[in-house]
């Protein structure tokens, strides 16, 4: 894992996943601001979360 941030566009607006500390952000186009943080969840559990969420399967099955 690195620092990075990735963002990815999904239906209705776009998910940022910080690498390095597990948040995630939801920015949706009708303005709304979601953020998740990583209570309570270890950084691999928050980053298979985040790519499910984001409906990158392939992904989540490699990262298990």
């Amino acid at each position: 894992m690195s620092n990075a941030k990735e963002t990815v566009k999904v239906d209705g607006g776009e998910v940022t996943f910080d690498w390095g500390t597990g948040a995630m952000t939801a920015k949706w186009d009708n303005g709304y601001t979601e953020k998740w943080g990583r209570r309570g969840c270890d950084i691999e559990t928050k980053a298979l979360s985040f790519l499910m969420f984001t409906e990158q399967y392939e992904r989540a099955r490699q990262y298990q």
